[in-house]
This record gives structure tokens, C-alpha cells and sequence, in this order.
């Protein structure tokens, strides 16, 4: 964190609002989802699950049908037409 501040927005930005992210890797070595074993690229949209970190399909959003929540997209604005849901986890692209 060498500037301390949001790259979008200009806010201050502490440590603890950063999020590590863990993404699976397959045999080859390629980041993929693990959950439609589909490899990322360029042109992924992937979502991360913020307590855990864990990165998925954006795809894989639509197998979880249990509590709605708020998607949060790269710019940290919310976004209202992209709603997911995973057992009440926020999820953030």
C-alpha cells in the first residue's frame, strides 16, 4: 500500500480494507473457476467472495438461491442490475 489511497475514488484506504484473493489453479497452471472448472481469460467476469477471498465465475452466481445480496463492482460503487446471491456473502467483482 504505497499511496494509502482508494485507485478509483481518492478516499483514504487502510490495510484492513484490502482483500486477499485466492484463486484456483488447474493442472496446467491456469487461474480457473472451481466450480464450472471454466479457465479464466481476459474476458472473465469473475467475482470474489468477500469473507473468504475465494474467486469465481460471475456464472456461478446463479447457482446460489438462497439470500440476495449486493454486488459491488470494481469502482466500489454498487451496482443494482447486477444482484447476486451465495448464503448472505457479499460478493464484489
Amino acid at each position: 500500500m504505497k499511496f494509502k489511497k482508494h485507485p478509483v475514488t481518492g478516499d483514504p484506504l487502510s490495510l484492513k480494507d484490502v482483500i486477499k484473493l485466492n484463486f484456483h489453479k488447474n493442472s496446467d497452471g491456469e487461474y480457473m473457476c472451481p466450480v464450472l472448472n471454466k479457465v479464466f481469460t481476459e474476458h472473465t467476469h469473475i467475482v470474489a467472495v468477500k469473507p473468504t477471498g475465494n474467486v469465481y465465475c460471475w456464472e456461478v452466481r446463479r447457482l446460489c438461491l438462497q439470500t440476495p445480496v449486493q454486488a459491488i463492482s470494481c469502482d466500489g460503487s454498487t451496482d443494482e442490475h447486477r444482484q447476486g446471491s451465495c448464503a448472505g456473502i457479499d460478493i464484489a467483482c
